[in-house]
């Protein structure tokens, strides 16, 4: 059995990030849950990959969780505004450094 047409349209969705500027972020929603996606400035690269990656409780280095470093994604919230605003809360307020990483 395949899946229905409409399940498969939601699989996947295409983005445009010209318009990001660096240092900005947006939200998108991808089966109805938000996706947040960072264009990251030189220096936030830079910061992120001089971590002391032995120091963070979630071990991993910058290169491994991005495919192009100039942008940070893929994190999926719970599809609440809560959990959004739990990632924005924890993402500001210091508890994650620029590539997503627990810091405390």
């Amino acid at each position: 059995m395949n899946p229905a047409a409409d399940t498969l349209a939601l699989a996947s969705i295409e983005v445009n990030l010209a318009p990001v500027a660096a240092g900005r972020s947006i939200t998108v929603t991808w089966r109805v849950k938000p996706v947040f996606v960072r264009h990251r400035k030189p220096e936030e690269i830079a910061a992120a990959r001089s971590v002391t990656v032995s120091d963070l409780p979630d071990p991993q280095p910058d290169d491994k969780r991005v495919q192009k470093p100039e942008w940070l994604t893929g994190h999926i919230g719970g599809g609440t505004s809560l959990e959004s605003r739990r990632w924005r809360r924890e993402n500001i307020s210091g508890h994650r450094d620029s590539p997503a990483r627990r810091t405390t």
